[in-house]
């Protein structure tokens, strides 16, 4: 079973480079949606023409040109360039003709080398992050724009850091190894 955003984040092929999208008004902010749906919705189509899974992606660039609306939309991809071992490709965003976002990326295999990043979960609060109240919790209600329906935050605190450091912890409400990179931290 799919989660939320990978549901909400689809990317359906329609030959040649071409893939259908629809914008959800569930992660709404402000004006348009999250800058960073937008950008996984690209990448989904981006991902899905590349087609190589041994290709990891190794960098990602979005240019926002204006926000879309609720509805489809539709993603052009192009692979610029696949060599040995890298790939480089392109993705228009386009919605009723109207140009919105260009996006450029780069994937590649792994290779021996030294390791350069590595993501791990900082060691929070004993209790876990789970046994953390969320931020609606600690509030007593909703706060924030629609797309906060889509996620939970919970507060923890970084140990090992001087000092001490609270950090938000965002994840899907139905969290899925296929939201990728839905669940990073972000300082706060």
């Amino acid at each position: 079973m799919s989660s939320r955003f990978a549901t909400d984040t689809a990317a359906t092929p329609l030959g040649s480079g071409r893939y259908a999208a629809r914008v959800d008004l569930g992660w709404w902010i402000e004006r348009g949606p999250n800058g960073g749906y937008v950008a996984a919705l690209i990448l989904r189509a981006v991902t899905a023409e590349v087609a190589d899974p041994e290709r990891r992606l190794r960098s990602f660039t979005v240019h926002y040109l204006a926000p879309p609306v609720e509805g489809e939309v539709e993603i052009e991809v192009t692979v610029e360039r696949q060599g040995r071992s890298m790939t480089s490709a392109s993705a228009r965003l386009l919605q009723d003709g109207r140009l919105l976002a260009l996006a450029v990326a780069a994937f590649s295999t792994s290779r021996p080398s030294i390791e350069f990043c590595t993501l791990v979960m900082p060691n929070v609060d004993l209790r876990g992050p789970r046994a953390m109240p969320t931020v609606d919790d600690a509030t007593g209600e909703r706060i924030g724009p629609v797309m906060r329906q889509r996620y939970e935050q919970r507060w923890a605190i970084v140990r090992g850091r001087s000092p001490a450091a609270p950090q938000r912890w965002p994840t899907c409400t139905r969290p899925s190894r296929e939201d990728g990179y839905a669940s990073l931290p972000r300082a706060g």
